[in-house]
């Protein structure tokens, strides 16, 4: 289904990337080079992957804002020590949003329900005190991929 808001929109660019990432990992590039190339693969999409309609372009101002910020991610991989990246604990995905989990970072759902060993209902049960004043496990976003 097409992404239809700026929000969905950015989504869909950045699971795109991670899965990308994912794929240059499992062939084994050094890690900023699994990044840079997800990173160029996801800013020469003009169209979505897949749709065979006449209107599958994608939305180029919420990819040129979504390249702008992801660009700060890639130079910094290249030019930071890895431990100075917020990264997936499950994937190695650097992260400027995702959930933090007690201290554990997770970029998306998958690898958030994989902190879990697959336990959906303690992960929810946790994620549901993420208002909450001590709540330790939440979605956020970050200024920049390093620890600052």
């Amino acid at each position: 289904m097409k992404p239809q808001t700026n929000h969905e929109w950015w989504d869909f660019y950045t699971n795109y990337c991670r899965e990308k990432f994912r794929k240059n990992i499992s062939k084994n590039y050094p890690y900023a080079d699994a990044i840079y190339l997800a990173y160029e693969q996801t800013i020469e999409l003009r169209t979505i992957p897949g749709d065979k309609t006449r209107f599958n372009s994608v939305n180029f101002e919420v990819l040129n804002q979504w390249a702008e910020k992801y660009d700060k991610v890639v130079d910094a991989v290249y030019n930071q020590d890895k431990e100075d990246i917020r990264c997936c604990e499950q994937c190695g995905f650097p992260m400027i949003e995702g959930f933090y989990l007690a201290g554990e970072f997770a970029c998306c759902e998958e690898c958030c329900l994989k902190a879990y060993d697959g336990d959906k209902k303690q992960m929810e049960e946790d994620l549901s005190h993420a208002e909450e004043i001590d709540g330790e496990c939440y979605w956020t976003e970050w200024d920049s991929v390093t620890f600052e």
